[in-house]
Protein backbone atom coordinates (compact mmCIF):
# COMPACT_ATOMS: atom_id res chain seq x y z
CA UNK A 1 0.00 0.00 0.00
CA UNK A 2 1.36 3.41 -0.94
CA UNK A 3 1.57 5.83 1.97
CA UNK A 4 -0.64 8.91 1.74
CA UNK A 5 0.84 12.13 3.15
CA UNK A 6 -0.94 13.12 6.38
CA UNK A 7 -3.14 10.06 6.07
CA UNK A 8 -5.19 8.24 8.64
CA UNK A 9 -4.85 4.49 9.00
CA UNK A 10 -7.91 2.53 9.92
CA UNK A 11 -8.55 -1.14 10.37
CA UNK A 12 -7.70 -3.82 12.86
CA UNK A 13 -4.00 -4.82 12.95
CA UNK A 14 -4.88 -8.31 11.69
CA UNK A 15 -7.52 -7.08 9.28
CA UNK A 16 -7.55 -5.09 6.08
CA UNK A 17 -6.12 -1.58 6.51
CA UNK A 18 -6.52 1.41 4.25
CA UNK A 19 -5.03 4.89 4.26
CA UNK A 20 -7.37 7.81 3.59
CA UNK A 21 -6.74 11.53 3.29
CA UNK A 22 -7.59 13.50 6.42
CA UNK A 23 -11.25 14.60 6.62
CA UNK A 24 -10.37 18.21 5.79
CA UNK A 25 -9.07 17.06 2.42
CA UNK A 26 -12.39 15.34 1.72
CA UNK A 27 -14.33 18.55 2.60
CA UNK A 28 -16.61 16.98 5.20
CA UNK A 29 -17.37 13.83 7.11
CA UNK A 30 -20.16 13.15 4.61
CA UNK A 31 -17.57 13.00 1.80
CA UNK A 32 -15.44 10.76 3.99
CA UNK A 33 -18.37 8.38 4.55
CA UNK A 34 -19.12 8.25 0.81
CA UNK A 35 -15.47 7.51 0.08
CA UNK A 36 -15.35 4.73 2.69
CA UNK A 37 -18.61 3.20 1.41
CA UNK A 38 -17.15 2.95 -2.09
CA UNK A 39 -14.12 0.92 -0.95
CA UNK A 40 -13.95 -2.83 -1.75
CA UNK A 41 -14.09 -4.12 1.83
CA UNK A 42 -13.28 -7.85 2.11
CA UNK A 43 -15.66 -8.13 5.10
CA UNK A 44 -18.09 -5.18 5.01
CA UNK A 45 -19.98 -6.49 8.05
CA UNK A 46 -16.87 -5.94 10.19
CA UNK A 47 -16.25 -2.30 9.14
CA UNK A 48 -16.36 0.13 12.07
CA UNK A 49 -15.49 3.79 11.60
CA UNK A 50 -14.94 6.30 14.40
CA UNK A 51 -15.29 9.94 13.37
CA UNK A 52 -14.57 12.97 15.55
CA UNK A 53 -15.44 16.18 13.71
CA UNK A 54 -14.09 19.54 14.94
CA UNK A 55 -17.22 20.54 16.86
CA UNK A 56 -18.10 17.07 18.19
CA UNK A 57 -17.77 16.29 21.91
CA UNK A 58 -16.80 12.68 21.21
CA UNK A 59 -16.28 10.10 18.48
CA UNK A 60 -19.31 8.85 16.56
CA UNK A 61 -19.48 5.17 15.61
CA UNK A 62 -20.49 4.23 12.05
CA UNK A 63 -20.98 0.68 10.82
CA UNK A 64 -21.75 -0.81 7.41
CA UNK A 65 -25.41 -1.86 6.96
CA UNK A 66 -26.67 -2.91 3.51
CA UNK A 67 -23.68 -1.27 1.81
CA UNK A 68 -24.11 2.09 3.59
CA UNK A 69 -22.30 3.49 6.62
CA UNK A 70 -24.92 4.20 9.28
CA UNK A 71 -24.31 6.00 12.55
CA UNK A 72 -24.86 3.73 15.55
CA UNK A 73 -26.55 5.58 18.43
CA UNK A 74 -24.30 5.72 21.47
CA UNK A 75 -25.58 6.03 25.03
CA UNK A 76 -25.54 9.56 26.47
CA UNK A 77 -25.00 11.23 23.07
CA UNK A 78 -27.23 13.09 20.64
CA UNK A 79 -26.61 14.57 17.17
CA UNK A 80 -27.85 18.15 16.71
CA UNK A 81 -28.52 20.03 13.48
CA UNK A 82 -29.08 23.73 12.80
CA UNK A 83 -31.82 25.04 10.58
CA UNK A 84 -31.25 27.63 7.85
CA UNK A 85 -32.46 31.02 9.14
CA UNK A 86 -34.17 31.82 5.84
CA UNK A 87 -35.74 28.51 4.79
CA UNK A 88 -36.14 26.78 8.15
CA UNK A 89 -34.73 23.59 6.65
CA UNK A 90 -31.75 21.52 7.78
CA UNK A 91 -28.80 21.66 5.35
CA UNK A 92 -28.44 18.16 3.84
CA UNK A 93 -24.67 18.65 3.52
CA UNK A 94 -24.25 19.47 7.21
CA UNK A 95 -23.38 16.44 9.35
CA UNK A 96 -24.48 18.25 12.52
CA UNK A 97 -22.54 17.86 15.74
CA UNK A 98 -22.42 14.95 18.16
CA UNK A 99 -22.75 16.05 21.76
CA UNK A 100 -22.66 14.26 25.06
CA UNK A 101 -25.94 14.55 26.93
CA UNK A 102 -24.47 13.83 30.36
CA UNK A 103 -22.81 17.22 30.78
CA UNK A 104 -24.37 20.50 31.86
CA UNK A 105 -24.00 22.37 28.50
CA UNK A 106 -25.27 19.48 26.37
CA UNK A 107 -27.93 21.25 24.30
CA UNK A 108 -26.78 23.68 21.60
CA UNK A 109 -29.11 26.18 19.97
CA UNK A 110 -30.02 23.69 17.25
CA UNK A 111 -32.72 21.09 16.68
Amino acid sequence: MDPVADSVMYGHPRAFRRAVPPPAALCSSLSLLEDLESQPWPSPHSVQVLIHDEEDDCFGLWMMHDGRLVEVPLPRTSRYFWRNHYTGEVDADCPGILMRTDKCDASPDGD
